[in-house]
């Protein structure tokens, strides 16, 4: 039978159109932080709340069209059809997720928390997912509340991301109006005993007095594979720095670990503004385009395993201390600045670059010789790690990037050390 091409082609139309309108049922379960409003107010009461084996087939993501009713936290939820239940962690506008499943929710059934008064009708039978943290909105107040990720089981594809979104980031440079953890807990304002996190865009500030960190990886027993991601983040202490006052201290007990820490701006820490140790056992860690400056002591501790292969790239550092130790790690380093004679790479040694200022902006000005223009691509990364297209500030990186967490986007006037004339983009 004679079919014509046109309406071969409209029915191809019509049916893309169709699935792009179908709704998307991505294995994420995506909550809001806001300081008003939102799912929670801390990203400790959220969690608290998301807290939950991810990797469970007993943990599941539904997609729903609405709710009649409410859902509450901790409410046990049954389905009309399939007679299966679980306990509800949290339900959005679209979408809920339940652990402890007992059999299997269906499709187009009711899920009820009290029948015909509380309830949802499922557009699909459940999903594994992983677990995100949108942080949104301005914040007038600090979230001080610290964060204890403990008690999660996650994986490689189930994992837990926290995130600023664009209204609630930083854009390079502390602000106090922006979200930003800040608190005096001991040993970390975020501390983890799980694998498989990101946190990216959040700003940290911690005044303890005792041993800690801003975020801090408690002996950590890797189930490889397993990945850490810190990047974009601010992490600083408030006033002079104590004994023990680290910016990230990843402490794994294990093996086969991957961390990736970029693009953040780690001050006034002390003694070691990335500390990694004592004992991760052939792990391996990229290092890539951050800016350690203001510090009191190390730049980096030396607590790596003589397995462990550390890939620096890109990263300046200005303490007033030793800025890169004698590693006992393998080392795969280029285009890291030291301001003492220290660098891995011996044409980047004693050099200060030009911030445009020394103690609260770290962006280079475009009359600096030492970092801008003068990194090494990371689009693509050949070593494995992340490619870095964009800095901190969400800045595209110019095909020779510049060193440190700040890129020079463009300059429409002369911008001078510590004063700006006219107007600086980036």
């Amino acid at each position: 039978m004679y079919r014509s091409k046109s309406n071969s082609r409209y029915r191809t139309i019509i049916l893309l159109l169709f699935l792009f309108a179908m709704p998307c049922y991505a294995n994420i379960f995506e909550c809001v932080i806001k300081e008003n409003g939102g799912d929670y107010n801390s990203l400790s009461t959220w969690e608290s709340a998301i807290d939950s084996n991810l990797i469970s087939t007993r943990t599941l993501v539904f997609y729903f069209s609405s709710i009649t009713g409410t859902m509450i936290d901790n409410a046990t939820l049954t389905g009309l059809t399939s007679l299966a239940t679980g306990t509800l962690l949290h339900a959005t506008t679209y979408y809920m997720a339940l652990k402890n499943i007992n059999g299997i929710f269906q499709s187009g059934e009711t899920v009820y928390r009290t029948l015909s008064v509380n309830f949802v009708v499922l557009s699909d039978s459940g999903n594994p997912f992983s677990a995100y943290a949108n942080i949104q909105s301005s914040w007038t107040n600090v979230d001080s509340s610290a964060v204890d990720i403990n008690g999660w089981t996650t994986g490689i594809s189930n994992f837990i991301k926290i995130y600023t979104s664009n209204s609630a980031r930083h854009s390079g440079v502390w602000n106090d109006t922006t979200y930003r953890l800040v608190n005096s807990v001991g040993y970390g304002s975020i501390t983890f005993t799980e694998e498989n996190i990101i946190i990216d865009g959040l700003q940290f500030r911690n005044a303890s007095t005792v041993e800690g960190a801003c975020v801090y990886d408690v002996d950590t027993v890797e189930n490889p594979p397993c990945n850490f991601t810190v990047s974009n983040c601010i992490l600083r202490h408030e006033g002079e720095p104590s004994a023990n006052s680290r910016g990230i201290f990843f402490r794994g007990n294990g093996s086969a670990g991957i961390w990736k820490v970029y693009n953040n701006v780690l001050q006034h820490l002390n003694p070691a503004i990335i500390d990694f140790g004592p004992a991760t056992n052939g792990s391996t860690f990229y290092i890539y385009n951050n800016t350690i400056s203001s510090g009191i002591f190390n730049a980096f501790s030396d607590g790596f395993n003589a397995k462990d292969v550390i890939y620096l790239k890109n990263n300046i550092s200005t303490v007033k201390g030793t800025c890169y130790p004698s590693w006992t790690a393998i080392i795969k380093s280029t285009h890291n600045l030291s301001l003492d004679a220290t660098s891995p790479d011996t044409a980047y040694r004693s050099l200060y670059p030009t911030f445009i200022s020394d103690t609260t902006d770290f962006g280079l000005v475009n009359t600096d010789t030492s970092s801008y223009n003068n990194g090494w691509s990371l689009n693509p990364d050949y070593s494995g790690g992340p490619d870095i297209t964009t800095d901190i500030a969400n800045v595209l990186r110019k095909s020779t990037p510049d060193i440190g967490s700040r890129e020079i986007a463009a300059i429409t006037s002369i911008v001078v050390k510590k004063k700006r004339i006219g107007s600086y983009i980036q």
